[in-house]
């Protein structure tokens, strides 16, 4: 189902129209549907397929451009070969609406940017109304999905810095559901929205503007770390999350105080990088380095 189909389900199912409030919803989340029961026989009951039977794999990187400063966002997006579903649409959401220079995606995909105010912005960032949401997706039907056991290659170049953000892979399910959806009662909108229906990957991807300040950077790289869902992701670990709120509130109170020096951003950002295990923690580790210490982080002597 195309994102624009959603969007409109969602404006009729949390608006005054809709069908009447379901007597039982029975969620199967792992199963990839949820039963809504109007009435006693299988007759009253309609079927929303999810589009959560994706297994997804993003493998971020980003690198700066030598001339403009610009930085290059490169993704990987594997959906695991025991994915029961394609991927036909994944999504990246922003605190605010990121600008782009240029876009690459799998043939006959497509993109596009919205800066809204829905669910999956709240979902996405707690405590934040309005946010930015970029989407690639699937536009015409000789476009490849991303079959189990595949993947497909995405770029974003913009001037805005790193942080860790969220997004939400989606699949495509086995038929049209266009009918199921106009039929839905309001408690639907949920499981129609992208952190209802899709999967959820936490990721690298541009985040603050050339002009945020420093102490909004690392305490918003705070808050982002101590998310109870991040926190579960199984590329981190206590060690890592202990490590980097450390060195991050010790930067946060010299930055305050007025004390912080050269060699110390160096400490903070760039000492112990290259010994963290995975490619995530070291991609968020290199993210501060370039947000709070650009200087240093083009020096040789941290290479």
């Amino acid at each position: 189902m195309k994102m624009w189909v959603f969007i409109a389900a969602l404006a009729v199912l949390t608006g005054e129209g809709g069908r009447c409030d379901a007597q039982e919803i029975v969620p199967h989340i792992a199963d990839g549907y949820v039963e809504f029961r109007f009435g006693p026989t299988a007759g009253d009951t309609l079927r929303l397929e999810l589009q959560n039977q994706v297994r997804p794999r993003i493998e971020a990187s980003f690198g700066v451009g030598p001339e403009d400063g610009t930085l290059t966002y490169s993704y990987r997006l594997a959906n695991l070969s025991d994915a029961k579903q394609p991927v036909i649409l994944w999504q990246l959401v922003f605190p605010e609406a990121v600008s782009a220079k240029s876009v690459r995606a799998p043939r006959n995909w497509g993109w596009f940017l919205a800066h809204t105010q829905t669910s999956t912005v709240r979902h996405a960032l707690p405590g934040v109304r309005t946010g930015g949401i970029f989407v690639w997706e699937r536009k015409i039907s000789p476009a490849d999905p991303i079959e189990p056991g595949r993947e497909g290659f995405f770029e974003l170049t913009t001037a805005f810095l790193p942080g860790v953000v969220r997004a939400y892979v989606l699949g495509q399910v086995d038929h049209n559901q266009d009918e199921v959806v106009s039929r839905l009662p309001r408690e639907a909108a949920k499981y129609l929205a992208a952190e209802g229906t899709g999967k959820s990957v936490f990721t690298i991807g541009p985040v603050f503007s050339r002009n945020t300040d420093r102490i909004h950077i690392v305490r918003a790289f705070l808050d982002r770390l101590h998310e109870p869902d991040l926190l579960k992701d199984e590329r981190l670990d206590a060690q890592f999350i202990d490590e980097l709120t450390e060195r991050l509130t010790t930067y946060e109170r010299k930055l305050q105080s007025g004390t912080a020096a050269t060699q110390e951003h160096l400490s903070l950002c760039c000492a112990v990088r290259k010994t963290f295990p995975n490619t995530f923690q070291r991609e968020i580790a290199r993210a501060v380095e370039i947000d709070l210490c650009p200087v240093e982080a083009a020096s040789p002597q941290i290479e």
